[in-house]
């Protein structure tokens, strides 16, 4: 019984798609979308995938991301989606989160291929302030959405800049 049933899982196995994956090297970590011709690499280091959640019909993929090292989060989402369609107006689409009515200190930079915005979110009952910065690019019919931060401190607005010159699209 035990290989009849082996023998239907890996029969049905190739049926199922791939919504997302992960390549490391010992130097990158590539986050990829089947389907679309490139890939999100950021440096290897001591980041951990803490979720992954790829949507049912495999045209998206988000992830959270943590470094202790860096003392930084990531939420990366790559979806192909025709909701926008630059750079630009991928970030627009983005700020218009609710979450961040309230952002201080606002300020838009380019870093190719994403539009940039960093800021500051006021810490509410029992939460820390946070520093944000929100990277959008489009390529190849995809929105990529990185959304990177860290408790709010002195630096903290250049350590997520500088982790953003480290993120590349191949």
């Amino acid at each position: 019984m035990q290989f009849t049933l082996l023998a239907v899982v890996l029969l049905l196995a190739p049926a199922f798609p791939a919504f997302a994956d992960v390549a490391d090297t010992r130097t990158e970590r590539a986050l990829l979308l089947p389907g679309a011709n490139f890939k999100l690499v950021i440096p290897r280091e001591d980041w951990v995938i803490t979720r992954e959640q790829p949507r049912a019909d495999g045209r998206s993929v988000y992830y959270a991301l943590s470094s202790a090292k860096r003392e930084l989060t990531a939420w990366i989402f790559i979806d192909q989606t025709p909701v926008c369609q630059s750079a630009t107006a991928c970030l627009e689409f983005a700020l218009k989160n609710t979450a961040y009515a309230d952002a201080k200190n606002i300020s838009f930079d380019t870093q190719d291929p994403f539009k940039v915005v960093q800021f500051m979110l006021e810490g509410s009952q029992g939460t820390s302030s946070q520093q944000r910065l929100i990277a959008a690019a489009y390529v190849d019919g995809c929105w990529i959405d990185v959304h990177l931060f860290q408790p709010a401190r002195e630096g903290a607005s250049a350590a997520l800049a500088g982790f953003l010159k480290l993120v590349a699209v191949r």
